[in-house]
């Protein structure tokens, strides 16, 4: 294979997508030598294909090598703890890369008879995750990255190697379900999630509480933009709470559910009873109103979710002066820590919430287009094609 140089054009997405051209793993400022190609290929030096890597970890990256010879940074569970940090940080891109990283030395550069498919899956799951978390940041770049591992990743994959639902397919099923749902596709989402749903049995052991309680919020909020209000959204709601998964991420990310269940029904005084239970301990952890979201258990993303669907709801009661200069404190730091994270809050789709955001913006003028870009943009229909192919293989 002739390598080919990157041409300046897809150097330039590279730095775009992660924020500059440093090292994924370690931070660290690379050089143009160091685009690591993720398939092995050299003459495929496209943006989705390169990954910033420093000079150090790059070097050795050979096709048929043994993980024992890799360095411990190379390692899938190293790469994936690291990427456990950097989410939380709100460095979504990199966490992406570390991913991405661990999978393509899975699928491309172990030797064929060692590759672990479901493990392999699994890493797939969580890759598209975190990408899916970059929600509308540069979303040209993202459906790049998305449609090189529909199309040159897992299709290949699928069509030479049929396995037997291992726990991996299931995590990956579930995964592309949610690109659905929160892409503009609910219909379509919620019929793949049944499927997973009916699998969930035999894989309840493998499940953690955090992502058994993620299936069911995501199972929750198909049916919610589907307007489904029916006894199997009462389910899911009361397993997502009862789960075991008591983190403080879970229990707001449950609340943000709740929150588009009563903005999809027009019901704003429920709503802000969701509020009322837990919005002070938000403002009382943090200095400043918002300061730096890290410090606080619950993830950026869920954060940022609770306080925009807060605005919208608390927007629908007329406020009086005193309120009116307490919103538009919260509605300017939330701008605040946009910038410092560089993403805006993410809105699902929800029934109602355009209506909802017209009714805040009569109180709240400086609200007037608070729901732009804020909602997942639509797929493709290209992309849907793909991820419609890829899981009913699954």
């Amino acid at each position: 294979m002739a390598r080919v140089r990157p041409s300046q054009k897809e150097c330039l997405k590279v730095s775009q997508f992660y924020g500059g051209r440093c090292c994924v793993v370690t931070g660290h400022p690379v050089t143009n030598a160091s685009l690591h190609h993720l398939d092995g290929n050299p003459s495929f030096s496209e943006f989705p294909n390169l990954l910033p890597l420093s000079l150090d970890l790059h070097t050795g990256l050979k096709i048929g090598s043994s993980p024992r010879d890799w360095r411990n940074e190379r390692k899938e569970e190293s790469l994936s703890s690291k990427a456990n940090d950097h989410f939380r940080q709100a460095k979504v891109a990199q966490a992406y890369g570390c991913l991405r990283l661990a999978y393509s030395l899975s699928a491309f550069f172990r030797p064929p008879a060692s590759r672990d498919l479901d493990r392999e899956f699994s890493l797939a799951a969580y890759c598209l995750f975190c990408l899916r978390r970059m929600g509308a940041r540069r979303i040209q770049l993202v459906y790049a990255n998305l449609s090189c591992m529909l199309d040159r990743c897992l299709e290949p994959t699928l069509s030479k190697a049929r396995i037997i639902r291992p726990y991996g397919e299931f995590c990956l099923l579930v995964e592309l379900a949610s690109w659905l749902n929160e892409f503009g596709w609910p219909k379509e989402g919620s019929q793949f999630l049944g499927i997973a749903g009916k699998r969930l049995k035999d894989y309840q052991k493998q499940l953690s509480p955090q992502d058994t309680s993620r299936f069911h919020r995501q199972l929750a909020n198909g049916l919610i933009q589907n307007a489904h209000y029916s006894k199997e959204l009462i389910n899911a709601f009361s397993t997502a709470e009862s789960c075991g998964d008591n983190s403080e991420n879970n229990e707001f990310a449950i609340y943000n559910t709740q929150l588009n269940l009563h903005i999809s029904r027009g019901e704003y005084r429920k709503a802000l009873k969701v509020l009322d239970k837990r919005f002070s301990y938000l403002e009382k952890r943090t200095d400043d109103l918002y300061g730096l979201l890290t410090a606080m258990q619950q993830t950026v993303q869920t954060s940022f979710g609770y306080i925009a669907l807060s605005l919208l709801c608390e927007g629908q009661v007329a406020p009086t002066k005193a309120q009116l200069r307490h919103l538009r404190d919260r509605f300017d730091a939330l701008d605040t820590q946009e910038q410092r994270y560089g993403f805006q809050a993410q809105l699902n789709y929800v029934p109602g919430l355009k209506a909802a955001a017209t009714e805040a913006a009569r109180n709240l003028p400086f609200m007037r287009n608070f729901i732009d870009n804020r909602t997942f943009p639509k797929l493709p229909k290209a992309v849907v094609n793909s991820i419609r192919q890829i899981a009913r293989k699954l």
